[in-house]
């Protein structure tokens, strides 16, 4: 019984607290500055055990006047001669986007704004409440009051537009002037911006060649574009010659254009190996390169050694420092160790049997 008593006792005080300290006890946070002569007072907004009620706030703020007159019933000087939306909205609705105890910033307690609690007819007619949000620009000069035909609730972008509602006699250029590029290309191209681009976006784009006069040049659109390297230096303002409309890569380019007297090395010089092999190779490169790729190579190695079917090795077989192919041996195979070499040329009064080639260039032990 006693402990009964006690808790009995010990929430009683708490109610008494909460009563007499609300704002102590209970209170979130600060009321913002239009509500903090009642922030000692809970019960101006909140009911026991239901919270915070729409009804409450309609004591004081009328509906209907809301934007046009204070909580006194005076006027209010307004700078523009926006429609309160208010007007249309239901009278339980408050809570849905106002809030408090943010703090005395009343910027604080406005919630995010919902459409679905506006009327139908204000939904609407969207003209009422952002009708000085609307650019002033062509596009927008024809559109009609439902801004809901291009736009969404949850933002003006991303906004869908369909070309469809335009009237048949509407120019591309009527609303997308200012977006035309300043460039050759666009400035021959007319006013039609649909030969070449859809509704959906700019890019993609396709562009048919075939539309161009016969005495327009590649040159006159893409100068721009042409490498400046000596192979393009001197292949003239044709492009068509190796490239295709389609796109700059792949490209084809015929050798057979070149003069007789044009080295490989005119135009490849950058793109020799830069080992010994190349080095000594000259500025021939077709001596072992075809002119569709630089691979797969042919390289005629009879020039220095025969390969014949005794001879079938890899070149690293003979050939130890990959930098350096004058340099080999023919040690590498189990038939030429240095002990049997040395012994056979011995033999024959031979002393100086070092470089194989000077003797043996067609790989032949009878030579």
């Amino acid at each position: 019984m006693k402990l009964v008593i006690i808790v009995i006792g010990f929430f009683a005080i708490v109610v008494g607290l909460v009563l007499a300290f609300p704002d102590y006890l209970i209170n979130p946070g600060p009321l913002m500055q239009g509500h903090a002569q009642i922030e000692k007072n809970c019960l101006s907004c909140h009911r026991p055990f239901r919270g915070a009620l729409t009804m409450q706030c309609t004591n004081c703020h009328k509906p209907d006047e809301i934007g046009i007159k204070n909580v006194k019933g005076m006027a209010l000087l307004r700078k523009d001669s926006n429609i309160s939306f208010h007007r249309g909205l239901s009278t339980n609705s408050c809570i849905g986007c106002h809030t408090d105890h943010k703090g005395r910033d009343s910027t604080r307690a406005i919630r995010a704004f919902r459409h679905e609690g506006i009327s139908f007819d204000l939904r609407a007619n969207c003209n009422s409440c952002h009708d000085v949000q609307k650019p002033k620009d062509k596009l927008h000069d024809y559109a009609t009051r439902s801004c809901g035909e291009c736009h969404s609730t949850s933002g003006w972008k991303p906004a869908s537009f369909d070309h469809k509602t335009l009237a048949s006699a509407q120019r591309c250029i009527d609303c997308h002037k200012g977006e035309v590029l300043k460039d050759h290309l666009h400035s021959s191209a007319g006013d039609n911006c649909s030969t070449c681009h859809g509704t959906r976006a700019w890019k993609p784009a396709s562009f048919d060649h075939k539309m161009l006069a016969s005495a327009q040049r590649c040159i006159d659109c893409h100068k721009g574009e042409v490498p400046k390297d000596r192979l393009h230096s001197s292949a003239g303002v044709n492009c068509s010659t190796c490239h295709g409309t389609s796109g700059w890569k792949p490209a084809s380019f015929d050798h057979k254009m070149l003069a007789s007297a044009q080295r490989c090395i005119d135009c490849h010089k950058g793109e020799v190996p830069k080992d010994r092999l190349h080095s000594s190779t000259g500025a021939n490169c077709s001596t072992c390169h075809g002119t569709r790729a630089w691979r797969p190579a042919s390289f005629d190695h009879d020039r220095y050694f025969r390969l014949d079917r005794d001879h079938r090795a890899s070149c690293s077989t003979c050939h130890k420092d990959s930098s350096d192919f004058k340099k080999y041996t023919c040690y590498g195979c189990h038939e030429h160790t240095p002990s049997n070499i040395a012994s056979e040329h011995r033999e024959e009064g031979i002393r100086n049997y070092q470089n194989c080639m000077r003797c043996h260039k067609s790989g032949s032990d009878e030579d």
